[in-house]
């Protein structure tokens, strides 16, 4: 098993980010160990900083600009690949997770065709910020 610090520089490399040392990377002190590095970069690297488990999906907040970029990008694609009116109402719950870029899991509350129903999706943000739809699932907003 790696150490935190371990762990932390570890996706730092998978996410491509750049790093500047300058103190070790533990839940009081991870503020000076990275720059030039994205949002959820740094919210992967402060979870991992925190204990929380590498790999895993973690809550995030639904309001987060970068969320409802993925969101958005979901219903864009998902319209386009059944030729119906999709729109977002809400979102219900996300999830991040690192991987080689980041997974988010939306639970989210859509109109389609006129009919309200919960759809679980997962869309993945590559290294170079490119998204792509990878699951949307009606009714699949169980807690993971």
């Amino acid at each position: 098993m790696f150490s935190r610090k371990t762990s932390a520089f570890l996706i730092l490399a998978a996410l491509g980010g750049a790093i500047v040392v300058s103190q070790s990377a533990s839940a009081s002190g991870f503020s000076n160990v990275y720059t030039d590095l994205s949002k959820d970069c740094k919210a992967a690297v402060r979870r991992v900083a925190e204990g929380q488990i590498v790999g895993a999906y973690t809550d995030t907040s639904n309001t987060d600009p970068e969320v409802v970029k993925a969101a958005r990008f979901a219903i864009k694609t998902e319209r386009q690949k059944v030729n119906a009116r999709i729109s977002l109402l809400s979102i219900k719950r996300a999830e991040v997770q690192v991987v080689a870029g980041l997974n988010y899991r939306l639970c989210m509350r859509v109109k389609v065709k006129g009919k309200t129903r919960n759809v679980m999706v997962v869309v993945y943000k590559n290294l170079k910020q490119k998204y792509s739809l990878t699951s949307w699932v009606a009714d699949g907003c169980k807690k993971q």
